[in-house]
């Protein structure tokens, strides 16, 4: 049994990753200016190796963590060794999130645009994937939300970031693969809390509720 945690340094404002094998009497150090982490694996038959873990690491390694700053410098590493060794999986990786049959990355490109990659879990996340939009598939502000659905499918949803102080998005659907969305509603509000007003009902299989604008005057 692995258990992973983050300690945040008061001298260096850093977050740092350490390890348990023996129920938290002792802990390992992993590495630190670390933005995000998780463990890999989901199940016990998902063919996904037992210690892979991702880490999230600022490139700028003096000073403060700086979460909120998108840097093309950071990286998504891995290692199934407890980082004996790493790979670098994802360059410009400033937010990722796990869901229980992919990984997406927010990647930071170097002209200051952002685009999707998505790996999938029945392939070990061994290789990333750009992922595709309808119309284009980069950004040059990024604010997403991912939500997964019973069946499967993973909504995206995309902040435009109105120029008239109204804030509102569209709404992707994954295809079968995970790879590439289409547009599923658009003109959505975005809530008090920066979330998509959009949820599904979990007692009624396939049904799902959202608030849009049906017109926006500038």
């Amino acid at each position: 049994t692995h258990c992973i945690s983050s300690a945040a340094s008061d001298v260096y404002k850093r977050q740092e990753v350490y390890y348990t094998q023996d129920l938290g009497e002792h802990w390992n150090y992993l590495k630190d200016y670390v933005l995000e982490f998780e463990w890999a694996k989901s199940t016990a038959d998902d063919g996904v190796a037992d210690e892979l873990i991702f880490l999230m690491v600022q490139k700028n390694t003096v000073g403060h963590l700086d979460p909120e700053t998108w840097a093309s410098g950071n990286t998504l590493i891995s290692s199934t060794d407890f980082f004996r060794t790493s790979r670098t999986v994802v360059k410009g990786a400033n937010r990722f999130a796990m869901m229980s049959e992919y990984i997406y990355v927010a990647r930071a490109l170097k002209n200051g645009e952002i685009d999707l990659v998505m790996s999938e879990r029945s392939k070990k996340f061994a290789t990333f994937h750009k992922v595709k939009f309808p119309n284009k598939n980069t950004y040059k502000s990024f604010e997403y939300n991912l939500m997964e659905s019973w069946s499967g499918a993973v909504f995206l949803f995309v902040n435009l970031h109105a120029s008239n102080g109204i804030q509102y998005g569209n709404v992707y659907m994954s295809d079968a693969s995970g790879k590439g969305f289409s547009l599923t509603l658009a003109r959505v509000p975005v809530g008090e809390f920066g979330y998509a007003d959009i949820e599904e009902v979990n007692s009624v299989e396939g049904v799902i509720i959202a608030n849009k604008y049906s017109c926006l005057l500038y």
